[in-house]
């Protein structure tokens, strides 16, 4: 990361090829950070085999919102007493997903 922040110059009048990438760069992580801070989830508890009775598990499906679109990003499951947000934060601390910043927003 030193070696290329060495070789990025910025100049008025042009951009060599180091500060373009680094610039794209930089603008990705940005539109990645907006598209994260808010996730959507739903949650649904477990039914037990015959359909009427509550298994004491739950399930949350979380969503993201691109072009105006939901996008499913994941599912996770546990146990009905658990929080949902912080399961859901673990599993995405687990999977190396940034969770700074970001706001969970039940449907």
């Amino acid at each position: 990361m030193v070696d290329l922040l060495e070789h990025v110059s910025v100049r008025t009048s042009s951009l060599n090829v180091y500060s373009k990438s680094f610039f794209f760069f930089k603008l990705s992580i940005y539109k990645i950070k907006q598209i994260m801070k808010k996730l959507y989830y739903t949650v649904e508890r477990g039914l037990s085999s015959d359909g009427e009775t509550i298994d004491g598990t739950k399930s949350a499906q979380v969503y993201s919102i691109e072009n105006n679109e939901p996008k499913i990003y994941f599912n996770v499951h546990m146990d009905l007493t658990d929080n949902t947000v912080n399961h859901i934060k673990m599993h995405m601390e687990e999977n190396d997903i940034e969770t700074e910043g970001v706001e969970f927003i039940i449907l």
